[in-house]
This record gives C-alpha cells, structure tokens and sequence, in this order.
C-alpha cells in the first residue's frame, strides 16, 4: 500500500480536531495547475442513524482550465492509503489524465510510488475561511473548485463587439457556479451575456462586496 504522508498528517493537524472530512487542496504538476477536491466517504449504514463513519477518502482531481479530460478520482482507505499498483485500465487513465508520457529511453522509468509521493508533498491546502464555499462546490459539482471568490466581470457583448473573431458567450457551467456562490449577482446578470471569473484568493466579504459593485458598474 502507498501512503498519502502529508495528507494524512494535514488531516490529522488540521482537519481532524476541527471535525471536519473535506479539505481543498491545489496542486502544480507536470507544468499543469489542479484542483483536488478531498471528502470522507461514510458508512451509509451508520450515516442512516446520524451517526456516520469515515470509511475512507476520495480525491477528486480537477485540470484547471481543461475542457476535455478533466477529471480524475483516486480512492483512499481510512488511513490515507491506496493499492501500490493499478490495473491496467486504471493505469492508463492515470498516465493520460496527468499527462505523463512513455520514454523508452529515459533514464528512470515511473512508479506509481514516486508519482503518489511527488504529489502529495506537492499540495498546498486551502484556508479554513473558504470551507463554506468548499462544500457548496463539492455538493454541485461546480467547474475549477479551488476558485471560489470573486475577481472580475466578462461582458462578452462588448468583448464581441470589438472582436473580429467568433462570438463568445457565457457558459451555463459559468452561471451555474454563480448561482450557487453568488445569488445576488447571478440574480442581476443572469440575462446578461457576462462571465463571472473566480480566484482562489480571498479578499474579505466586505471587499468582495465593493469590487463586485465596482465592476458591475464599469461593465453591466
């Protein structure tokens, strides 16, 4: 079995006196950025009685800015640990989603041990200030996890008008993720043809606030 080290000592600092089963965690791998998802699975026998038992660990990996071959879930047990080796069928799908090539001439072949390693002291965990917008987009599902606060406005109407290329238009992924992270500014741009773009950077509700009202009357 390979071990998750540092996420299980995270988990254990960090998350475990805080109850809490779900971490946000960024990853840079292989010149790509990632967005990992962490959440305890539950016994469904005990969770019926209120009173559920972590039987184990899903990371979900999310390939920031990818509109194919987006995502990938590795499973954990309960001490943070996984198979030492896939099969095949699971194998490739690794290789491809990290896009890891196959060198016949390189000097060290890759193991799944190195690869688990190297990313694992590779995460950089999310702050406790953000875990509310965490589940919601753990719950939903919701495109680029680890960009949960607000940076900036695409009015692409205007961006079209400017453009001699193809028009663009906001995607329902894009509204979907504002409606459930920001109501109150997906209920005034909802028919409008704008994008909302997130950063993982939080700057304060306060400051949210003010930016989103700054850029709603610069480009609404």
């Amino acid at each position: 079995m390979i071990t998750f080290e540092i996420l299980k000592q995270y988990y254990e600092k960090e998350l475990l006196p805080n109850s809490l089963n779900l971490a946000l965690i960024s990853l840079h791998y292989n010149k790509r950025e990632y967005s990992i998802v962490m959440e305890g699975l539950d016994d469904r026998i005990n969770a019926q009685f209120h009173n559920p038992k972590v039987t184990g660990y899903s990371l979900t990996f999310d390939k920031v800015g990818a509109t194919d071959n987006k995502e990938f879930t590795l499973k954990l047990n309960h001490k943070f640990q996984m198979p030492s080796s896939l099969d095949k069928k699971d194998y490739y799908k690794l290789r491809y989603f990290f896009e890891i090539p196959y060198n016949r001439n390189a000097t060290t072949s890759f193991t799944l041990l190195t690869f688990i390693n190297e990313i694992d002291g590779a995460f950089q965990f999310a702050n406790y200030s953000q875990y509310s917008r965490i589940y919601k987009t753990s719950k939903f599902k919701l495109p680029d996890p680890n960009a949960v606060y607000f940076k900036g406005l695409k009015n692409w109407d205007k961006i079209n008008r400017l453009s001699s290329g193809k028009d663009k238009h906001v995607t329902l992924t894009n509204r979907h993720k504002t409606s459930i992270l920001l109501p109150d500014l997906y209920s005034k741009i909802k028919d409008e043809n704008i994008s909302v773009i997130y950063t993982p950077n939080e700057t304060g509700p306060r400051s949210e606030q003010q930016l989103i009202q700054q850029k709603l009357r610069k480009d609404s």
